[in-house]
């Protein structure tokens, strides 16, 4: 994590996002999707959800909407139909629980289906019921109608 130094007799402390092997006469860039402190003699890869650019003296959590596995230089948006918090740290996007959808990319969040509209896992849209079924406020799945009853539109 040193340098020497020509100006002086002695040694300089390689700048953060910078490292050296011993007896080196310069310090090197840390790659991306990894980091170093002040004096370091190795970069650290980067943790899942958290990304650096080349040089970096730390690791920045990733942006809502946004993901990385480790060691990614830059974090990289949930497609539709998923989504990700401020550092989500499991190396992926969450898909969307039945009855919730993201529609673009780089979700923060997962919306609730509008009523009488349902979707499954992972859906980037909602559906209205099929004929001879309804969903209620709440529930994630389409329900048939009950004997004696009918559904002959689809819902709205």
């Amino acid at each position: 994590g040193t340098r020497s130094s020509s100006a002086a007799p002695s040694c300089v402390l390689c700048a953060a996002g910078r490292w050296s092997n011993p007896g080196s006469g310069s310090c090197t860039h840390c790659r991306p999707g990894f980091a170093s402190e002040p004096g370091s003699g190795d970069c650290g890869i980067c943790a899942a959800g958290t990304s650096s650019g080349i040089g970096a003296g730390t690791c920045t959590d990733c942006a809502a909407g946004t993901w990385s596995s480790q060691g990614f230089g830059v974090c990289l948006m949930c497609p539709p139909g998923s989504m990700s918090e401020v550092g989500f740290s499991t190396g992926s996007c969450a898909s969307c629980a039945p009855g919730r959808f993201a529609s673009s990319f780089g979700s923060p969040v997962c919306e609730e289906c509008a009523p009488g509209r349902w979707s499954k896992l992972g859906s980037f849209t909602c559906e209205a019921c099929p004929a001879g079924t309804f969903i209620t406020s709440g529930d994630r799945d389409c329900t048939p109608c009950p004997a004696g009853a009918r559904s002959s539109s689809r819902s709205a």
